[in-house]
């Protein structure tokens, strides 16, 4: 009979250790203190009808997670108070929830600060561009400004998904021609691999057809733009047809024939002596105005110039200075905080900006961050422009995450104010649907179906 002694620590392995022990040995627990448990396992001797059997493949099963409490505490340094718990996680899916906003939050104020940098640079630029000492270098200044355009930016992305789109057609076309060739028939196989390969890319070739849609071509009269690869041969004939014969008839574009003619004209029997004599040929002048103005070129533009230079008051804005302070409004020039306080004297701002305020039983009312998102929801009350909002924004999402209850207690006011706020179609507010979105989830969990005030129709 052998005898193994075991000294473990009493912890949370303890409750674990019996799936280690072997179905064959018997243990008795001897004595346990505070620190240890020893154990006693007795092992049979083995007999030719107890012999132990090979033991059985154990199911590779992850051990459970023993999720532990992580509990958030915070500290107002100046007021020198205490630690003072704000939160805690219990589970695993608040964890992963949790994680997963600070990651939103992160990234947003990274693009905040790409956002900032690309600004930065742009101002930069222009003012190397005004600065007479850099004339010399205008060209590449030019072009450093137009690779930081976030315009010409999505336009190079379009021209290399095209680029892409067109290197895998040329590929497929090459293969199809290869497979096709009597003299490559013993690598069918390989061709029709590489082919299998090029398709199951992330772009595959039939995704995106190439259509005519140029307004110059003949294709609205064919009832629908031509498809170049399900259109059939008779409607890719008629269509070529139809274009060649166009361009055979410049009798069709009066104003082309036109031109045409007076050009051919100036260029038979032109020679130096005849140039100023041409230049200052009135007649040919009045016979070309006539032309364009006979066929109602230019109109339009020359319509919509002298509008703008009759418009006395758009002339008034484009020339005007900046206003005087002195006849702006006193309110309007007062800070954000002075303003705060002139509309408590008002009952009705007073009452307004009392429905803004988010109240929470202590501990929780004198948490900073719920200080922090009531001053700013009062400052948007007075105004509202682009560092307000977000702001706004980032008080609310660490209010969120740090002060427990806290949605269960926001006004309607107050979902007003902010879902609005996010609603704005500015240029800047490039995460307009993301917090939409949050807040929307937000408002299901305290039971409404989207902000309080909706939006009219």
């Amino acid at each position: 009979m052998a005898i193994l002694t075991i000294v473990i620590p009493l912890d949370s392995m303890t409750r674990r250790i019996a799936h280690l022990i072997p179905a064959t040995f018997r243990h008795q627990l001897l004595y346990c203190t505070s620190h240890n448990v020893r154990l006693n396992l007795i092992r049979p001797a083995s007999s030719a009808s107890t012999r132990p059997k090979a033991p059985k493949a154990r199911p590779n099963i992850e051990p459970e997670f023993d999720m532990p409490q992580i509990t958030f505490y915070e500290q107002d340094e100046n007021m020198r108070s205490p630690p003072r718990r704000v939160g805690a996680i219990n589970t695993l899916e608040e964890l992963k929830r949790h994680q997963a906003e600070l990651q939103a939050l992160e990234e947003e104020e990274e693009a905040e600060l790409n956002s900032q940098d690309l600004a930065s640079r742009m101002k930069a630029l222009k003012g190397l561009m005004d600065n007479p000492e850099m004339k010399d270098l205008h060209p590449q200044i030019r072009q450093m400004q137009r690779e930081l355009d976030p315009g010409s930016t999505e336009l190079r992305k379009g021209f290399d998904k095209q680029e892409e789109f067109l290197d895998r057609k040329l590929k497929l076309d090459v293969l199809e021609s290869l497979m096709e060739d009597l003299e490559m028939r013993e690598y069918r196989d390989v061709l029709q691999e590489l082919q299998d390969e090029i398709r199951s890319g992330d772009l595959k070739a039939g995704d995106e057809e190439f259509v005519l849609s140029d307004p110059t071509m003949p294709g609205d009269s064919m009832g629908a733009t031509a498809d170049l690869k399900n259109a059939d041969s008779n409607s890719l004939n008629a269509m070529l047809e139809a274009i060649e014969g166009k361009m055979d008839r410049p009798d069709d574009d009066s104003v082309a024939a036109s031109f045409d003619s007076e050009l051919q004209k100036m260029i038979e029997g032109f020679d130096d002596e005849t140039l100023e004599e041409t230049l200052n040929d009135e007649e040919l002048k009045l016979k070309v105005l006539e032309v364009i103005e006979g066929n109602g070129l230019g109109n339009e533009q020359d319509k919509n110039l002298e509008e703008i230079l009759n418009d006395e008051d758009h002339l008034e804005t484009e020339l005007s200075g900046p206003r005087d302070l002195l006849q702006t409004p006193a309110p309007a020039v007062l800070p954000i905080k002075e303003r705060i306080v002139a509309a408590q004297a008002d009952p009705e701002h007073k009452a307004a900006l009392q429905r803004l305020v988010i109240e929470l039983p202590q501990p929780y009312s004198s948490n900073p961050r719920l200080k922090q998102l009531n001053e700013v929801l009062r400052a948007a009350y007075m105004g509202a422009n682009e560092d307000i909002r977000k702001a706004l924004w980032r008080a609310y999402t660490r209010a969120k995450a740090g002060v427990p209850g806290l949605l269960e207690r926001i006004p309607d006011d107050v979902w007003d104010m902010l879902w609005y706020s996010q609603a704005v179609k500015w240029r800047s507010n490039s995460n307009r649907e993301e917090h939409l979105r949050i807040l929307s989830h937000d408002l299901k969990t305290v039971g409404k179906d989207g902000p309080p005030t909706k939006e009219p129709a």
